[in-house]
């Protein structure tokens, strides 16, 4: 009896993950849904030590008025005069960063909405798991994708390492803003990668209205989950383009590949990611650090990948650097 109540959380996390992996709502233990909140927590606990300290510099070199450190409450608080914080942003930390290193942190926690009022806790840290989670494992996650790729088409690689010599010799060692933009091959090579392999795989959206989609009635207020994966490939407006499914960078380099709507990675219209431009200058940084004299091997290229919540490889993907006598060599 008392073995069969051992597996009964793990029975009914089964269930659970079998019929609703995604969206069940409670915290059951086993279920991922509990294991997120678990991190959740952790992550949330990291944060508020991070804000606390930057209060205390902040208060300590009298960069905020009297009591302000402690206007704000732990996460789930409000602030401290019972206001909640407002959507708007003044720049209510112009004196700070006038005197101290400008950092994501500080600048939310020194925004203000129109009527004075500071963000809270809990709205710091959602806005700081959101910049972690949509701003740098998106990246991280693109561009292991990118790596992995460039080991399979050595030729690619090649051709980048001679890019950003070319790049290297023009513009010097400092990755500029004119020194980003002269590097086509290296941007083609990022494009097709996140045409090919789409790193958010879908996004879920509810209908506004009753629609028809492929001969099948859509009514308001269902809800739809949209793949970002097939239409990447699959879009009929990649047709007779030659090998839509193969990695080729150089499809993008005379412009034929920019079709409107037919690459959306990063979505498009009025919910466009906002950061994009940072996403790709991000890439092509550290694709200009690692291929300026060097060669990449992944180590264990064919090994397993996990996809959810985002494309990764289950190793860690090892790789090993090897400096080349000239960074236009093969």
């Amino acid at each position: 009896m008392s073995a069969a109540l051992a597996l009964f959380p793990l029975a009914l996390a089964r269930i659970v993950c079998t019929f609703c992996p995604r969206s069940f709502p409670i915290a059951i233990p086993g279920t991922a849904f509990s294991r997120g909140m678990k991190a959740r927590a952790g992550l949330m606990q990291r944060i508020n030590a991070s804000l606390d300290l930057l209060e205390q510099q902040q208060n300590r070199d009298g960069q905020m008025p009297h009591g302000e450190n402690d206007a704000t409450e732990r996460v789930g608080g409000a602030a401290a005069d019972g206001s909640a914080a407002g959507g708007g942003c003044k720049e209510g930390g112009a004196e700070l960063a006038q005197h101290t290193q400008r950092t994501a942190l500080g600048l939310l926690l020194a925004c203000r909405d129109e009527q004075g009022r500071r963000l809270t806790r809990e709205q710091l840290g959602d806005m700081v798991l959101t910049l972690l989670f949509a701003g740098h494992d998106t990246s991280a996650t693109a561009l292991s994708c990118i790596f992995h790729e460039l080991h399979r088409h050595p030729e690619a690689a090649a051709r980048l390492r001679e890019e950003q010599a070319q790049v290297l010799a023009k513009h010097g060692p400092q990755l500029t803003e004119e020194a980003l933009a002269d590097m086509p091959y290296t941007e083609g090579a990022i494009r097709d990668v996140l045409r090919l392999r789409a790193i958010v795989p879908g996004f879920p959206r509810v209908a506004l209205t009753d629609f028809e989609l492929a001969g099948h009635t859509i009514p308001k207020g269902a809800h739809l989950q949209c793949s970002l994966a097939q239409p990447l490939r699959t879009d009929a407006r990649w047709a007779g383009e030659a090998d839509p499914l193969q990695f080729r960078p150089e499809r993008w380099l005379d412009g034929a590949a920019h079709r409107t709507g037919a690459w959306i990675p990063f979505g498009g219209g009025p919910r466009l990611c906002l950061g994009w431009l940072l996403a790709m200058a991000e890439m092509k940084v550290l694709l200009a650090a690692v291929f300026r004299g060097h060669k990449m091997t992944v180590l264990h290229p064919d090994s397993p990948w996990a996809l959810f919540p985002l494309a990764r490889p289950k190793d860690g993907m090892p790789a090993r650097l090897q400096a080349v006598q000239q960074a236009a060599s093969g």
